[in-house]
């Protein structure tokens, strides 16, 4: 053991660089190395913005609003969202266009409603449905009460109860 030589490491770490002296005992030579290293400090910021919020078809017990407003990030697979109320009031309230226009606090569809019409779906629960605009080939009637007239006679109180569509007159 005495001729086995040994080494001796010592660092300091302040603000100012680190200074790192080794010593070896068996030659007497001290050698003195200087580095300097940087503190690097990470900081997490995180901003909130207003959420995105969609006009949605407000079917709930109890809605005061036809079509109300909600987060984007909060809708289901199965809802439709709408930039605008005058797209969800055409598209899911055609038949009490005005009343959807004048929810509470929504701003109103600004434009006269666009002219509805009715056509037959041969869907169950839906016989009938409406939208606004049509291919020149598509058959459409002004009111629900015709499409479940000449498309439905046989069926027509269940025509009339289709999905969404108010009834007939």
């Amino acid at each position: 053991g005495s001729n086995d030589p040994s080494t001796t490491t010592s660092a300091t770490t302040t603000e100012s660089p680190v200074t790192t002296v080794q010593t070896t005992t068996e030659n007497p030579v001290t050698v003195t190395t200087t580095t300097s290293s940087t503190v690097q400090t990470t900081t997490d910021v995180t901003t909130t913005s207003a959420p995105v919020l969609r006009f949605f078809a407000d079917q709930s017990f109890g809605a005061d609003k036809l079509c109300n407003l909600k987060p984007l990030s909060e809708f289901e697979s199965w809802e439709e969202p709408y930039t605008e109320l005058k797209d969800c009031c055409t598209n899911k309230w055609s038949w009490d266009y005005a009343k959807c226009c004048n929810g509470e606090g929504l701003g109103g569809c600004g434009d006269p409603p666009p002219t509805v019409k009715y056509y037959p779906t041969w869907q169950d629960g839906k016989l009938c449905q409406s939208k606004t605009s049509f291919d020149g080939w598509e058959v459409s009637y002004d009111t629900l009460e015709d499409c479940c007239t000449s498309t439905f006679a046989y069926a027509f109180e269940a025509c009339c109860l289709s999905d969404g569509m108010g009834g007939c007159n």
